[in-house]
């Protein structure tokens, strides 16, 4: 009896008792907030986190359109994964501040952005300041020439004798903040996405699949920063895309021809161009495997630039067609004959064969066979040597068992490992 008296109180202890109230239902952070612009909703790997944006210089939502594109290609192999949509490259507000504003412009980013080393895992070590907002990513990308600019590319603060530096140098701009220099920042046309291999080792899907998104996102930009003059230096298939008017020559070069080998010609050209209905001016300029690599006298380019853009407004269009300018395909790669190589027993970069355009080609004890334009791999890396003591003491350097690594990724170097049967591009040898 005690013990059924016990269950009997038990139970009624228990329903006798006040009823909880449920907690209020969580609210879903994952979906986004329609009617608060203030909230961007960013994708970071597995998670949907919620950021409250402050000011920016560019709009929000070209901001948030570039983090988006970038989260919806992420999931292929070819992007460098962790990156950012580097929509600019330099300081945005000095840039505006500029009585001309100047703009570079390439295709999209390198992967050594994210890279210090060849195999290092990808990082944001140049874009500290990122915390995947738009207002992070605006304060990443004015800061970048702050921090850790990929300097091999876009040169020393001191100035450089390759790229686009020296040309802006001679219009009186320059990336980084520099006394008497105005500020210039730098664009990619055609995506704002690093991708490992670069992007003329990217496959024709891949290729659309980042140009379809990437160059409306440029032409965004272009629509809010408005440039008065873009300086320009890819393949001439890009310029094209944007339907220029031809304005005026400024700079016309050949190379010396040779058995088996013609002329290749090289030039300078000023156009206008309209973008997205802004009106604009734009230089395009020959290039190799850096902008405006086929010439030696980039300051005087750049000096001849703004010297036209200051004072040739009025001058009449020339003559010359636009179809004519577009039928010269300036950049091409470096093409060999058998007729047309010089046999070496050593990799060599020598002062007295700057400029003859000559193709060198040795085999080291290994047996591999290595080839490459003279002219190509010394302009590229013109800094790097003119640096080297022994480049300065004896005029040239060499390497007696292979290309140095770093210099494979010009155009023209290529190796086999067949005696010459067949020939791979030399980014791709391992050792």
């Amino acid at each position: 009896m005690k013990l059924l008296s016990r269950i009997s109180k038990f139970l009624e202890a228990i329903f006798s008792a006040p009823k909880l109230e449920k907690e209020p239902k969580p609210v879903d952070e994952t979906k986004p907030d329609l009617d608060n612009p203030s909230i961007i909703e960013i994708n970071s790997t597995s998670q949907t986190v919620k950021k409250e944006s402050a000011e920016t210089i560019l709009s929000h939502s070209l901001l948030k359109r570039a983090i988006t594109h970038y989260n919806s290609v992420r999931v292929n192999d070819f992007v460098v994964k962790p990156s950012l949509p580097v929509l600019y490259f330099g300081d945005l507000k000095n840039y505006l501040a500029s009585e001309t504003k100047v703009i570079s412009v390439s295709l999209n980013p390198s992967s050594a952005e994210f890279m210090d080393r060849k195999n290092d895992t990808p990082s944001y070590f140049r874009f500290p300041d990122y915390e995947e907002t738009a207002e992070s990513l605006e304060t990443s990308l004015s800061n970048y020439f702050k921090e850790k600019p990929y300097r091999e590319w876009f040169g020393k603060e001191s100035g450089s004798n390759s790229g686009f530096l020296p040309v802006l140098d001679g219009m009186g701009f320059s990336y980084y903040d520099v006394e008497d220099k105005e500020t210039a920042i730098h664009t990619d046309l055609c995506s704002p996405i690093a991708t490992n291999p670069t992007w003329s080792y990217l496959n024709k899907d891949q290729q659309d699949l980042l140009l379809e998104e990437g160059f409306h996102i440029w032409k965004k930009l272009i629509g809010e920063i408005k440039p008065n003059i873009i300086v320009m230096s890819t393949r001439k298939e890009y310029l094209k895309q944007l339907n220029p008017t031809f304005i005026k020559r400024l700079e016309y070069k050949e190379s010396n021809a040779s058995e088996g080998r013609a002329a290749t010609k090289y030039t300078v050209e000023y156009y206008e161009v309209e973008i997205d209905g802004f009106k604009t001016n734009l230089v395009w300029g020959s290039s190799q495997d850096k902008p405006f690599m086929p010439f030696s006298n980039k300051r005087e380019i750049g000096e001849k630039i703004i010297s036209f853009y200051n004072t040739g407004k009025s001058i009449d269009i020339e003559e010359e067609t636009v179809e004519s300018i577009f039928s010269t395909e300036i950049e091409r790669p470096i093409e060999t004959s058998s007729s047309n190589i010089i046999q070496m027993k050593r990799f060599e970069i020598k002062k007295t064969r700057i400029g003859r355009n000559e193709t060198i080609e040795f085999t080291n004890n290994a047996g591999v066979t290595w080839r490459y334009n003279h002219d190509d791999v010394y302009n590229t890396f013109q800094d790097k040597f003119e640096a080297m003591p022994c480049f300065k003491k004896y005029n040239n350097y060499t390497n007696t068992n292979t290309v140095p690594r770093y210099m494979r990724i010009c155009q023209s170097v290529e190796y086999s490992a067949n005696g010459g049967e067949s020939w791979k591009k030399g980014q791709l040898f391992k050792n």
